[in-house]
């Protein structure tokens, strides 16, 4: 007979309730998820899940504060990005790996499109979330997400957190440019 006294014999009520939690928690599809994948490094393609268009810098530009946009994956240098770094990393822009992905200020604005900066050791150049496919990328600073605005647009902006694929993506290696 169960009783509310704690034991620690093998089958006893105690010890079948985390299994029967857990039980229940997979049937209604909330158990807890598999350790992430191997963190990416090196040059890769960011590819939003949503609109399936690469993370760019229009036309290769190397002018600091201009914005990141997502093209149409083409294979181009300005949609190559070196990500350095482990836990918090910088994605480093492939035609000047001198320049980084960076949130103007670091500010907590939603909306705000993310530019390219000269790089530094800034939190708003600190990203978060390299980790494998189906992603969320999000900025030390800020705490918001990279956010693919729409499919039918070229907008990159930061967000709060909402989940759904226009904030996720994934990763494609490539070579250096």
């Amino acid at each position: 007979m169960w009783s509310a006294r704690a034991t620690t014999t093998k089958g006893s009520p105690m010890r079948r309730i985390p299994i029967l939690l857990l039980t229940v928690l997979a049937t209604l599809g909330l158990a807890p998820a598999a350790a992430h994948a191997e963190a990416v490094t090196g040059w890769v393609y960011v590819v939003n899940t949503a609109t399936r268009k690469c993370l760019a810098i229009p036309d290769g530009t190397t002018a600091v504060g201009t914005k990141a946009v997502q093209w149409t994956c083409n294979g181009r240098n300005e949609q190559k990005w070196l990500i350095t770094g482990t836990g918090r990393s910088t994605l480093r822009y492939g035609v000047n790996s001198n320049l980084c992905l960076a949130i103007p200020g670091g500010t907590t604005e939603p909306f705000v499109e993310p530019i390219i900066w000269t790089c530094s050791t800034n939190t708003d150049q600190l990203w978060y979330g390299f980790d494998g496919q189906d992603t969320l990328i999000r900025n030390a600073a800020s705490g918001l997400y990279l956010d693919g605005v729409g499919s039918g647009t070229s907008m990159v902006v930061q967000y709060s957190f909402i989940g759904d694929d226009h904030q996720k993506w994934y990763f494609v290696q490539t070579t250096a440019p």
